[in-house]
């Protein structure tokens, strides 16, 4: 059961941006959170706050911003729902045409805000826009910056493999998302990837090229507790568009095989890489048609520059399987045939060679 906390004033006039956050136990992290939203350039805004049945200080430190200024509205779940329920209690509370996703640990450049509805406002065929952000350790450390693409068909057209906006830098429209249906409860996490796919086929997306949101990395965050469960759950999406893609069935195994290769992020086995690269091969061969070229260069250069990293890992064990990865990469992207591993890789070895290591 959900209610309204006891604390939330009454309800002011609708704002122009309704800033939606979820929180369970998140009481570290919340005031960052909270205060860089409340202190934003763009002030006509209502922060929704859907407290899933914390049992730490976040109740109270809810309340007492919800005391302090008429903006916050506290919604508490009597018990807990999941992030995906929680947003949808959430979403239906937003009162403002566009709504704006925040994380309880995550902080926010002040004229976030001021820039996202300046940008829809000049581009009303964008429906969901996002931002570069700042990954940072938990004592708010910078690690790196990402820029992910501003262009509709690149962001449509990397979802295939991996998401191109990040979640809690998103301003997206309310009558969009109203309208598919808010987020699917089915996933219990990836659900953001889960509404992108669907929202890509009725609007627009985009990124601004500026960091304004800073993404904190800790050991409570969902990328870093999902385990397998989750893992099985971040593949539902891609493999659904992966095999619409390729006008055939895909087991998840064979889907897995295909992202993680194109992510490389982790080391593959062997067979997983056999079993990617012809895949991954015609599903690239067909973004042109889908997407344009200037998505599919896109998608080529990454693709083969995670096979290059790929092969790496396998250089000095498996020399079939770095060779295929570095040819695979070289026809997608030549000036990868130049990497100095790949001369190695590609060498043949010496007959005496092969035969001293043969015995």
């Amino acid at each position: 059961m959900t209610k309204p906390d006891t604390t939330t004033p009454p309800m002011r006039p609708e704002p122009s941006v309704s800033v939606l956050m979820t929180v369970k136990d998140g009481a570290r992290f919340l005031s960052e959170a909270v205060e860089t939203i409340l202190a934003q350039t763009h002030a006509d805004l209502e922060l929704v706050v859907v407290d899933d049945a914390s049992t730490d200080e976040t109740p109270d430190l809810l309340a007492g911003y919800a005391a302090r200024d008429p903006r916050v509205r506290v919604i508490r779940n009597e018990k807990n729902l999941g992030v995906t329920a929680a947003l949808n209690v959430g979403l239906r509370a937003c009162r403002a045409p566009l709504i704006a996703r925040a994380d309880a640990d995550d902080a926010y450049a002040p004229d976030r805000l001021e820039k996202q509805v300046a940008h829809l406002a000049a581009h009303p065929e964008i429906g969901v826009l996002g931002t570069a952000y700042t990954r940072m350790r938990e004592d708010g450390t910078p690690i790196a910056t990402i820029s992910p693409p501003p262009e509709h068909e690149i962001i449509a057209a990397r979802q295939l493999f991996t998401s191109s906006v990040l979640h809690p830098s998103v301003m997206m429209r309310a009558d969009i998302v109203h309208a598919a249906g808010g987020y699917d409860e089915s996933f219990t996490s990836a659900q953001d990837s889960a509404l992108w796919a669907r929202l890509r086929e009725t609007t627009r997306f985009s990124n601004l090229p500026e960091p304004l949101v800073r993404y904190r990395v800790h050991g409570s965050s969902v990328m870093k507790t999902r385990g397998a469960a989750g893992r099985r759950t971040s593949l539902r999406t891609p493999r659904a568009l992966l095999a619409a893609h390729l006008e055939r069935p895909l087991d998840e195994e064979v889907a897995a095989a295909m992202v993680d290769l194109y992510q490389g992020y982790e080391r593959l086995e062997p067979d997983a890489i056999r079993l990617a690269i012809p895949l991954l091969r015609e599903a690239l061969r067909r973004v042109p048609a889908r997407y344009g070229r200037r998505a599919a260069r896109a998608l080529r250069a990454e693709a083969a520059a995670s096979a290059v990293k790929q092969a790496g890992h396998h250089l000095w064990g498996d020399r079939a399987v770095a060779r295929a990865l570095f040819l695979f990469a070289a026809t997608l992207s030549p000036r990868h045939a130049l990497d100095r591993r790949a001369l190695v890789a590609l060498r043949p070895r010496r007959p005496g060679r092969a035969a001293a290591q043969a015995g």
